[in-house]
């Protein structure tokens, strides 16, 4: 019970003591490397096809379904994908 325990009473007045339900570590930990994943997928593309382009790829997404309208959503340039892509930009081929 390292992470922590919630000590109850039962309606028979017997105390009961249960390991916290809180987040474990690894469910956090597993959320940031999908995030950071997820933000050096997006860098790689806009530093190798180049802000136009992508953003051309975009507007096509855009003009989609539901589906590629959410991508669309996702794949937009925020300023920390951009930045990391102009870090990334002068290392690609």
């Amino acid at each position: 019970m390292a992470g922590g325990y919630v000590t109850r009473l039962d309606r028979s007045g017997v105390i009961l003591q249960a390991p916290s339900q809180r987040a474990r570590p690894a469910v956090w930990r597993a959320l940031t490397l999908a995030f950071v994943g997820a933000l050096g997928i997006k860098a790689l593309i806009l530093a190798g096809m180049g802000a136009e382009a992508y953003e051309a790829k975009r507007a096509d997404l855009i003009a989609g379904n539901g589906v590629e309208r959410a991508g669309a959503l996702l794949m937009s340039v925020d300023p920390l994908t951009a930045r990391v892509a102009e870090r990334l930009g002068p290392h690609l081929p």
